[in-house]
C-alpha cells in the first residue's frame, strides 16, 4: 500500500558537541560551552529532515511540540529542504531542550547527557488531519495524554487507511505504564533497538518481541535495530504466522556514531512505506543509510 501524506511530532533540540575521554571522562579539562560545537537536532526533527531530503518532491509536515524558538535559525540554512513544513504555535516556547554530544579523538561520538523535551501547550487536533492514508510518526520522548487521545480517535475511525508509527526510546522504562498501554493500542508499526525492547518486554512481562502482536493485534510490524548486526522487521502472513527479514551490516562499515544512526533507519522505513516498497528492500535500505551515519555524521548539521 501507497501513503499520501506523512505527518511528524516532535520537538526540536539543541545538540552541543564537546571533546570527550569515554575511557577516563574525569581527565577531560574545562569546557566552554559557548565555544563548542552547536547544532539543531532532536530525533523526530532529524527523521523528518532525512526523509524530507530523500523524497524530493512529496511533502514532509513536522507538528513541532516544543523547542520552536530554533525555528528560525533552521529556516536561515541554505540547504534547508523546501518540502519540510512546520505546523503548531510552539514558536512562542522560549525554553528548548539540550543534549551533549562526547566525540573522542579518534572521531566516536556517543550521548553524554540529554534532557528531557520540553513542556508543551501545543493544541493541535492531529485526528482532524487524518486525510486519506496517511502516516502519523513520532517518538515515546514525545508521547503525552493529550496525543494518546489523538491517536485513539484515529485508531477509531471507520474506513481508515491511515497508520500510526512510534519509535521507542531509553527511558521507555521510565514512562507510565498506563500510557505505553494506551499507545500500544493504538499503533500499528514500532521500531526500537535491541535494548529498549527489551526494557518494553520486561515491564509486559514478555519473552520475545513477537508476543506484542498477541497482546496488541493492531501491531502489525515491528522494526528492531541492532546495532552492528544489522536489523529485523517482525510481521505476520494471513494466518497470523510470523515471519522474520533481517539484513546484516557490511563488514567494511567501521562505526564512530551513535547519534542518528536510529533516527536515519526510521526516516527509511517511513521512505519505503511512502514507496511501496517490500519489507526486505526497505530493511537493505534503512541498513545501509544509517551505517553510512554510524561512519560519519548526519549530512546536514549545520552549526548554529
Amino acid at each position: 500500500m501507497n501513503f499520501e501524506k506523512i505527518y511528524t511530532y516532535g520537538t526540536l533540540r539543541l545538540d552541543i558537541t564537546i571533546p570527550y575521554d569515554f575511557a577516563d571522562p574525569l581527565t577531560i579539562p574545562e569546557i566552554k560551552l559557548p565555544s563548542c560545537d552547536h547544532r539543531i537536532g532532536g530525533s523526530v526533527y532529524n527523521t523528518s529532515r532525512f526523509l524530507a531530503n530523500n523524497l524530493c518532491t512529496d511533502t514532509i509536515e513536522m507538528i513541532v511540540a516544543g523547542g520552536g524558538r530554533l525555528l528560525a535559525e533552521l529556516k536561515t540554512q541554505c540547504d534547508f529542504p523546501q518540502n519540510l513544513y512546520f505546523l503548531g504555535d510552539a514558536t512562542l516556547n522560549e525554553k528548548y531542550p539540550v543534549s551533549i554530544i562526547g566525540v573522542s579523538q579518534d572521531g566516536e561520538k556517543r550521548m553524554v547527557s540529554y534532557d528531557p523535551p520540553a513542556t508543551s501547550d501545543i493544541n493541535i487536533c492531529i485526528e482532524n488531519l487524518h486525510n486519506g492514508a496517511t502516516i502519523f510518526y513520532t517518538s515515546f520522548y514525545e508521547i503525552t495524554p493529550l496525543l494518546c487521545n489523538s491517536f485513539e480517535q484515529i485508531a477509531w475511525q471507520k474506513d481508515n487507511n491511515s497508520i500510526i508509527m512510534v519509535d521507542l526510546c531509553p527511558i521507555i522504562d521510565n514512562l507510565d505504564k498506563s500510557i505505553i498501554d494506551r499507545v500500544l493500542n493504538c499503533i500499528q508499526v514500532i521500531t526500537g533497538n535491541n535494548s529498549e525492547f527489551s526494557a518494553l518486554m520486561h515491564m509486559l512481562q514478555i519473552d520475545e518481541a513477537g508476543s506484542l502482536m498477541l497482546l496488541y493485534p493492531n501491531i502489525k510490524e515491528i522494526w528492531i535495530k541492532k546495532g552492528e548486526k544489522g536489523a529485523c522487521v517482525l510481521t505476520q502472513d494471513v494466518s497470523k504466522k510470523h515471519i522474520i527479514y533481517s539484513c546484516s551490516v557490511s563488514k567494511k562499515v567501521k562505526a564512530k556514531n551513535t547519534t542518528g544512526c536510529g533516527d536515519v533507519f526510521n526516516a527509511m522505513v517511513l521512505f519505503g512505506k511512502m514507496r511501496g516498497y517490500h519489507y526486505e528492500e526497505i530493511l537493505k535500505k534503512a541498513v545501509f543509510e544509517s551505517s553510512k551515519i554510524a561512519e560519519g555524521e548526519l549530512p546536514w548539521k549545520a552549526k548554529v
